[in-house]
This record gives structure tokens, sequence and C-alpha cells, in this order.
């Protein structure tokens, strides 16, 4: 029912902490853009058909073109859910049904547009554009996930990043260190 030809769907428990305007551009050559959900731990079946190994999407923040091939889908995702209500927990199972029955041409964002710091997650290089989750400071999460720019993991149980680079250029640190003393002993 979005009365514009692109619209950015937003889950109630979502911080926009960054410009998103350049989804839009990504809305021009796809029909829905949105993120994988790797927490979402439903079996998926389709067509009597188990596919393992196929990651579902996270439905809090969907970006698409109003068209009458989108409406089908949403459709179809409705019928999906409503005739699943008991195998599955939520919709997203659901929403996976109806995309594999339709010819909707969809775009897996990175996680950086529906960071959800609930959970352990890569983040890609550059700063988070959505939050998902609730928290009481959600400009103090901002702050802490965007602390390093570089490919990185949040890890939620002790709120800390990792930087992918920084281990190994500690190893080179410790290397050298361990070279020097090598030679001073000589």
């Amino acid at each position: 029912l979005s009365p514009y030809k692109k619209t950015i769907f937003l889950d109630t428990d979502t911080f926009i902490c960054d410009s998103i305007m350049h989804m839009f551009n990504i809305l021009s050559f796809n029909d829905i853009i949105i993120c994988p959900d790797y927490a979402e731990n439903s079996k998926i079946e389709v067509d009597g058909i188990e596919l393992l190994g196929y990651t579902p999407y996270n439905t809090g923040v969907i970006g698409f073109v109003q068209s009458e091939k989108f409406n089908i889908f949403v459709n179809d995702w409705l019928v999906a859910f409503k005739q699943n209500l008991e195998q599955y927990r939520g919709h997203q199972p659901a929403f996976v049904i109806a995309l594999l029955h339709n010819p909707i041409k969809l775009y897996a964002l990175p996680s950086v547009y529906n960071f959800r710091f609930r959970q352990f997650t890569s983040i890609n290089h550059g700063n988070v554009k959505i939050l998902h989750g609730r928290h009481p400071d959600l400009p103090a999460v901002v702050k802490k996930v965007n602390a390093l720019k570089s490919h990185r993991a949040w890890n939620p149980n002790k709120w800390t990043l990792e930087s992918w680079e920084n281990p190994s250029k500690i190893k080179v640190l410790r290397d050298v260190v361990f070279l020097l003393k090598q030679l001073l002993t000589l």
C-alpha cells in the first residue's frame, strides 16, 4: 500500500544511524533489497524439498519497487505465511517460499543495512547504516559498532569488535620482536 514507487520498509525497532539514500539507487536495478538473516534457523521447505544451506532473509529492513510483480509476490508471501503458520515460527520462511515462486529480482544487502547487534555479526567495511534491535542508548551502540571502519566482527556477549586486520598485524609485530631478540642473543 505504499504510495511511493520506491520504498524502504523498517521495523519499529530499527534506528537509522547513517545516510541510506543510496539504497534508492540500488532499487533502480532490483525489485527487492534485503539482508540475509544468518541467525534464522527455521528449516526451509519448498514444494516438499528441504533447502539445506538456504539462508532466509530478515524482513525488518526491506527496500522494494512498487509494481504489479511486487504486489503478486507480497500476496504469495501472505498466502505462504497463512498456509505454514504451524510449521514456521515467523514470516521469514514464507518470504523465501514466495521468493522462489516469483520472478523477483532480489539483491542481498550487506549487514551494515540491517545490523542486528544482539547477534554475532560480520560487518563489512564502512559505517553501520541501520541498527536493528532495542537498547536504551542507541547512539552509544552506533559509536561502539562504528569505532572501526575495516572489516570486523561483532561479539554481542562481550559488546566488542574484532578487527580482521589487527590480528595479522599483531602477529607480524610478535614475529619481528622474536627475530630481534634472536639476533641480539647471537
